[in-house]
Parts: C-alpha cells; structure tokens; sequence
C-alpha cells in the first residue's frame, strides 16, 4: 500500500508556519479505531497479555491500517502496557485502567 501525504506549509512571518496535512482526520480516526480494538482485546484476556506473534495474526474489523502498524503503536504506549521478553517471544501486557485508551 502507498501512501502519498501532500504536505502544505505556509509561511506567515520570519518564525511562524503554518502546516496542513489533508485528510489526516480520516488517518486518525482508523488509528483511533485500530488502537481501541487492540487494546479492548488484550484488556479482556484472562491474564491481559499476549505474545506479539499472536496480536499479529489477529484481524482488525474497524481500521484499514495493517495490523503490524496498531501492534508497534500500542508498543509505544508505556504508560498502559508492558513490553517484555519471554521465552516465546516479546509479550505485550496491559497494566493500565480502564479508560486508558480512550484518552490516547
């Protein structure tokens, strides 16, 4: 999949821009709805973890982004999820609350 981003940057004074990205709602939203997917279902998990090879062969109804995108974007949430190392592999778990992710 290619994605062309067209960036539009206006200058207004010596030290002031002004930065549009077109139709990035519609990118935050898939975001948004991915991200809430994947952590709804790591959150409702018997002990809220999951090997990482797991969460990639999960398929997401909400979002047109690929499942390898949302799974490095909830890596990057440390302060609702642990990454660690086991055995199997790397293994995401939840340690937030509740409404964590709606805040993200």
């Amino acid at each position: 999949v290619f994605v062309f981003v067209y960036v539009y940057v206006c200058v207004f004074a010596e030290e002031m821009y002004h930065l549009s990205l077109p139709n990035f709602s519609a990118f935050a939203q898939e975001l948004r709805n991915g991200r809430k997917q994947l952590l709804k279902s790591l959150r409702l998990r018997q002990l809220k973890e999951a090997l990482v090879s797991d969460l990639m062969k999960k398929e997401l109804s909400d979002t047109r982004i690929p499942i390898e995108y949302h799974v490095l974007d909830v890596m990057g949430l440390r302060k609702v999820i642990k990454v660690s190392q086991s055995s199997q592999g790397a293994l995401i778990r939840w340690i937030g609350t509740a409404g964590d992710d709606d805040e993200e």
